[in-house]
């Protein structure tokens, strides 16, 4: 994989029209999990939390900044609960979704 995208203002959209914006990213990289076999395990285990806690299907993910601040909230609440998903399985699925974008 060699795509570089910044976040931000549609910089990337500016000299890559074919690069998606921030609010599209999320369903971009976990559309099409064969093209990327090397990631899917990943992509099916991100593709499973966000059904499970978002309650929504492929056609409606939530956006990547909402699902990583969730994650990012609960990881530093000592006292979290997020269903059946402990800390090391939020770590999991944050660093999981940071290598699939």
């Amino acid at each position: 994989m060699s795509k570089v995208y910044f976040f931000g203002a549609g910089a990337t959209k500016a000299v890559a029209s074919k690069a998606p914006l921030n609010e599209d990213l999320l369903n971009v990289a976990l559309n099409n999990p064969s093209d990327y076999q090397e990631l899917e395990q990943e992509i099916r285990e991100v593709i499973l939390f966000l059904g499970r806690i978002f309650h929504r299907n492929i056609s409606t993910r939530p956006n990547l900044e909402d699902v990583l601040s969730m994650i990012d909230y609960n990881l530093k609440n000592t006292n979290f609960s997020v269903r059946q998903y402990n800390y090391d399985d939020l770590v999991n699925i944050r660093n999981n979704i940071v290598k699939i974008i």
